[in-house]
């Protein structure tokens, strides 16, 4: 056999040069690869999968297609080739591929973490393209468990006597805002509510801003002014000093329409469910209305919201996206709150988790008008950097999913609905090994056989 040149293409098939694979291992002293009958280089698996893998992380997907199906083809059940291409399959758009050939590396495998993560990434990719998550973790529930939305116009009027609404609002660096925000509740067309602010510690104007239209309030209202705590301990200071039978809380750079809580009180009143919440508006630093194609963050979250309108479970979309957008927005009983131990200590989701709790005793009831107007400024503590926010979502979510899943556990349709919720929260932050693996395996089998090829 002829000597390869150093920078030649290496025999070996790699895709490198002789001097970067095999014989970068004979100048280290490893063995060069084997030969067959007729002297020709066998692969070096092992330099095959250095290159391929190396390809893979720099984007590079073809290459690295290429060298795992030539391991592949030398080595048939090679577990990394079969992981690494259903991978590259889920990148390159290919979900059946992606799901038939990571089930295959289950079979070789074992218990390995990040094969399952992957698998259950995979899998919601499949389960978009087939018609959605609901379908692929549920489909026995499709339609069971749909969101129940009422028009103010649908609701019947409210008996005397009425019940007292307590809206709470924290506050925290909203000179700007807060005056605005405030005198949205002061317009409220219903008459029996008490208002119950309280400054979290603001170092602004804030606290004399408020104090400049406390006079003006048509209700009971109280202000408390303190050191900085945090949201979540605000809200929760607000609520338990409320008198009221239902609880609104409004976040100090937003506001409410005129109709808001009358809406909401006739629409829990009739639904005879102990928690809601409306439609959103978004608007501007100046409190104009975004409009669709102005922002692309407000139209992301308007697409998301269309979730609504698809007749599946609203169970299952909580789990992936918060349909409330801000703890301003939320409408519930003091009982419920009661129940569910108020909010917890999350900086940016305690509105998003406090849902999902929710979720463990009952559905929401939605009012199609959009009463809230959340305002978008630059300085919104959802939009702060570093990635914090993803990072405790997914913290939320897998403690949610462990945790609080248990405490709600009963029987029919409400425990089938939060176990699937709680496996697609489980996949949606890519913790698919969390899972039951069987209940995994099953789920992609299943979506497997029922989706066709996919496109060239």
């Amino acid at each position: 056999m002829e000597a390869v040149g150093r920078n030649a293409p290496c025999p070996c098939g790699s895709g490198m040069r002789y001097k970067q694979c095999c014989g970068s291992l004979a100048a280290k002293g490893g063995n060069p690869p084997e030969t067959d009958v007729d002297g020709a280089p066998l692969l070096d698996v092992a330099a095959t999968k250095e290159a391929a893998m190396a390809f893979l992380e720099n984007g590079r997907l073809a290459e690295a297609e290429r060298l795992f199906r030539k391991m592949l083809a030398h080595v048939p059940q090679d577990f990394d080739a079969l992981h690494m291409l259903g991978v590259i399959a889920a990148k390159s758009g290919w979900p059946r591929e992606a799901l038939r050939l990571i089930l295959e590396a289950t079979g070789v495998a074992g218990d390995y973490p990040p094969l399952f993560d992957n698998l259950g990434r995979a899998l919601l990719i499949a389960a978009k393209k087939s018609g959605g998550i609901d379908k692929a973790l549920c489909p026995d529930l499709i339609g069971l468990d749909t969101p129940l939305r009422l028009s103010i116009n649908e609701l019947p009027g409210l008996l005397d006597p009425l019940p007292l609404v307590s809206i709470v609002i924290p506050c925290y660096n909203h000179e700007r805002y807060v005056v605005e925000a405030i005198r949205s509740v002061y317009a409220q067309t219903y008459p029996h509510i008490e208002i119950l602010i309280i400054d979290d510690g603001s170092k602004d104007r804030t606290v004399e801003m408020i104090n400049g239209v406390l006079g003006e309030s048509p209700f009971p209202v109280r202000l408390i002014v303190r050191e900085n705590k945090g949201a979540h301990a605000t809200l929760n200071e607000g609520i338990d000093l409320a008198r009221g039978a239902y609880i609104g809380i409004l976040n100090s750079d937003d506001r409410y329409s005129s109709d808001r809580v009358d809406g909401l009180v006739r629409l829990l009143a009739t639904t005879g469910k102990e928690w809601g919440f409306s439609g959103v508006k978004f608007t501007d630093a100046e409190g104009a209305y975004i409009q669709n194609g102005q922002d692309a963050y407000v139209d992301i979250l308007k697409g998301s919201l269309d979730g609504l309108h698809s007749g599946n479970s609203i169970t299952i979309g909580f789990a992936h996206f918060n349909y409330a957008i801000s703890t301003g927005n939320l409408f519930f009983s003091k009982a419920l709150w009661t129940r569910l131990g108020g909010f917890l200590d999350y900086r940016y989701v305690h509105d998003w988790d406090f849902c999902l709790r929710a979720l463990g005793y009952e559905s929401p009831a939605i009012l199609d008008e959009p009463s809230y107007d959340y305002r978008l400024h630059g300085e919104n503590t959802i939009g702060e950097a570093s990635g914090r926010p993803w990072l405790e979502t997914v913290e939320m979510l897998v403690t949610w999913g462990r945790n609080n899943i248990e405490a709600h556990q009963g029987t029919g349709l409400r425990h089938h609905l939060i176990a699937c919720a709680r496996d697609c929260a489980f996949l949606t932050a890519g913790h698919g090994h969390l899972v039951n693996q069987q209940h995994l395996i099953e789920l992609a089998e299943s979506l497997l056989g029922k989706m066709a090829p996919d496109a060239a």
